[in-house]
């Protein structure tokens, strides 16, 4: 099947549609979830600037796009390699680009959903503004589904083992971030102090 028809199958047929994505590994491309992830970047940033200032969560002079580029690609390189991880100690079936791409298939819905509802909220007033919201609140819950459904019907798991899988990969990532940046610190202390000696050196010996 073509990437639009698996779109379309993890949309409508979630366990049918994720399935197809390891279905043929042989003639896996990457392609499809690049795009798809560009797709994602630029809706998130393009929708910000359509959705009505009574609903969006920032002005529009205040978006930084890097800093937003940077915050969507974080979370989901660390889901990636810390889901991976997991699922490769916990017999699972997927390999790293699989992972990559059924999550990049799981939010599908954002990327067709998300302009239309921002400039939907343009025929709102701002007393209307909760309309807006719910919606972008079920397309965000429906994206979480298929990520969970994603999970599940790619590496077989039953229930209980895929709610224990999200939660340990959840956990991984935020102990590799607090790791990332004490080692961060660390290292800006240890440079910090390697000046100050050279500069002691300097003072002492050289000038």
């Amino acid at each position: 099947m073509n990437p639009i028809q698996i779109s379309l199958m993890t949309i409508f047929h979630p366990m049918d549609g994720f399935c197809l994505i390891k279905s043929d590994r042989e003639n896996f491309s990457y392609i499809p979830s690049i795009i798809l992830s560009v797709l994602f970047v630029a809706v998130r940033i393009v929708s910000m600037y359509l959705m009505h200032y009574s609903v969006g969560s920032v002005e529009p002079y205040q978006i930084d796009i890097p800093i937003e580029i940077a915050m969507l690609i974080a979370p989901v390189l660390s889901w990636i390699v810390v889901h991976y991880a997991i699922t490769t100690i916990s017999s699972g079936e997927c390999k790293m680009r699989e992972v990559y791409a059924g999550l990049v298939y799981a939010f599908v819905p954002y990327i067709v959903c998300m302009l239309p509802i921002a400039l939907l909220s343009h025929l709102f007033s701002q007393s209307s503004a909760g309309t807006i919201t719910l919606l972008q609140n079920i397309v965000w819950i429906y994206c979480i589904f298929q990520v969970f459904v994603s999970i599940k019907a790619m590496n077989d798991f039953t229930l209980k083992k895929t709610i224990g899988i999200i939660i340990l990969t959840l956990v991984g990532i935020v102990l590799c971030w607090v790791l990332i940046l004490l080692l961060y610190g660390l290292t800006g202390q240890l440079i910090n102090t390697a000046y100050q000696l050279l500069v002691e050196f300097i003072n002492i010996y050289i000038s």
